[in-house]
């Protein structure tokens, strides 16, 4: 069963082990919002396609 909490998990050790997301917070009460990095785009996208 995958949940909010495993996925959550999941991108903060991709954000903080690997590197390749950065994040970003508006405010204190906001959530935080991840992205991929510029130099990462064609990586992650030449993966998801093969």
């Amino acid at each position: 069963k995958v949940s909010r909490k495993v996925i959550a998990s999941m991108v903060g050790y991709i954000h903080s082990n690997l590197g390749i997301l950065k994040a970003h917070k508006k405010d204190y009460k906001s959530p935080v919002v991840y992205s991929i990095k510029e130099e990462y785009l064609g990586l992650v996208s030449a993966m998801i396609k093969s």
